[in-house]
């Protein structure tokens, strides 16, 4: 009697130890896999590219190459191993108007990875990745703001006249 106790409690301790695992991965599928950069935007019109249409996405405006995933797994951790990482300066037309810019892009060489932990709360659709960074999960796009991280200069280049917010869109692949 006592062992056939013993292997009824051995069976419910597994089974819940499998419900708890099923629920925790289960909870995160919807961003476990990778996630490709789509949108990179300062919300500034340009046309880099000099074909006529003004773009707010940087992606669609310049050669810079743009292998960035985010890769979720289903045990907390995102990670990228080659973070698009532009430098780009956003500057004031003389006379312009008020939504008036010029905007420079050069290129980064090399890679920028990293490795968080995230949690993800399915109920507001959101992903907190590390400490600072939330990120809104809406169907197949997952976006993260990035608040007054992109300074806008005077057209000396000398100071900052103001900030925009970047967005980083992400489709799941």
């Amino acid at each position: 009697m006592m062992k056939q106790f013993g292997a009824v409690i051995s069976l419910i301790c597994i089974l819940q130890l499998s419900v708890a695992c099923s629920e925790d991965s289960s909870s995160k599928n919807a961003l476990v896999g990778k996630w490709k950069l789509t949108s990179w935007s300062a919300e500034v019109p340009m046309d880099l590219n000099n074909d006529g249409l003004a773009n707010v996405n940087l992606l669609k405006e310049t050669t810079c190459s743009n292998k960035e995933t985010l890769s979720f797994d289903v045990h907390g951790i995102v990670s990228s191993e080659d973070t698009f990482n532009p430098m780009v300066m956003f500057s004031e037309v003389n006379g312009g108007g008020a939504n008036a810019y010029v905007v420079q892009v050069e290129c980064a060489e090399g890679i920028i990875g990293f490795a968080m932990d995230y949690a993800y709360d399915r109920a507001n659709g959101t992903v907190q990745m590390g400490e600072n960074t939330v990120a809104t999960l809406n169907g197949g796009e997952l976006t993260i703001i990035y608040g007054n991280a992109i300074e806008i200069y005077n057209t000396e280049l000398t100071e900052v006249v103001a900030t925009k917010d970047l967005t980083k869109v992400y489709t799941k692949q």
